[in-house]
C-alpha cells in the first residue's frame, strides 16, 4: 500500500535523522512541533540542525543523508550546498511525492534534546522559542498558525515564551513582536488554505493574535 504524504515526510525524516544522529543533528521546524503534539498542521519541509560547528563533520553527516534516502530507493537532488547549511529534495518517483530537508546549524540550550518515535528532537523548550522567534523575524502565516497553537496548548503562557526567546536572541523585542503578529495576520486566506484551514478558524486565529499585539503594547 503507496504511503501517504504524512507517512513519505515521516519515512524520510526518520531516515534522515537516524543518518545524522551520530552528529548530533536533530529534527527542528513544524515537525518538531508535531512530534510534541504541539502543533497538526501540515509541513511541507523537514528541519534538521546540529549545535555542532564542526564544517567537515557537518559535511560528512549531510552526504551520510544522501546515501540513507538514496539507498532507501528515494531521488536526491542537493538544491543548495554551503559550508553548515544544505537544501535536499527528497522524491518519491513512483507517487511523485518530494520533501525538501534543511540541515543548518544552530545553538540551542538543551545539547541533547529528547528521543521522541520519529528520532531525535529538538526539547519542547528549544522548539516553541525558536518558533516565537521565527514569527518575530519573517511574520509567515504558518508561524502565526504555530504560534497560536503553542499558546492553545496550555503548555505556555506570553511571559514565558517571551523569556525563552531573549534566552536563544538577546535582541528580541515584545514590542516588534506584536507588530509582528499584526503583520502576520494580514495574510489573506488563500495563504493559509493548504494547512487545513477554514476561512473561519484563520479569522479566529487572527483576530485572538490581533488582541494579544494590543495587549502587550498596552503593557509596554
Amino acid at each position: 500500500m503507496a504511503l501517504t504524504e504524512e507517512e513519505f515526510q515521516q519515512r524520510v525524516a526518520e531516515l534522515a535523522l537516524h543518518a545524522s544522529a551520530a552528529d548530533n543533528f536533530l529534527l527542528a521546524g513544524g515537525k518538531a512541533l508535531q512530534a510534541h503534539g504541539l502543533s497538526g498542521r501540515p509541513t511541507q519541509d523537514i528541519d534538521l540542525f546540529t549545535n555542532q560547528h564542526d564544517l567537515e563533520k557537518f559535511e560528512l553527516a549531510t552526504d551520510a543523508v544522501v546515501s540513507s534516502l538514496r539507498h532507501e530507493g528515494y531521488n536526491v537532488v542537493e538544491n543548495l550546498r554551503n559550508p553548515g547549511f544544505a537544501r535536499l529534495e527528497a522524491v518519491d518517483e513512483g507517487t511523485g511525492m518530494k520533501v525538501e530537508i534543511d540541515l543548518g546549524i544552530d545553538w540551542r540550550s538543551d545539547s541533547d534534546g529528547v528521543l521522541l518515535p520519529i528520532g531525535g528532537v529538538l526539547s519542547k523548550d528549544d522548539v516553541v522559542a525558536s518558533k516565537t522567534l521565527a514569527l518575530f523575524g519573517r511574520a509567515y502565516a504558518r508561524d502565526l498558525i504555530d504560534f497560536d497553537s503553542i499558546l492553545r496548548s496550555g503548555l505556555y503562557d506570553l511571559p514565558g515564551l517571551f523569556v525563552l526567546a531573549q534566552e536563544h536572541d538577546p535582541g528580541f523585542d515584545p514590542r516588534y513582536f506584536a507588530d509582528a503578529l499584526k503583520a502576520a495576520s494580514r495574510h489573506g486566506y488563500r495563504e493559509v488554505m493548504r494547512y487545513g484551514l477554514s476561512l473561519e478558524q484563520w479569522q479566529t486565529i487572527t483576530d485572538r493574535m490581533v488582541k494579544i499585539a494590543d495587549d502587550i503594547m498596552r503593557e509596554l
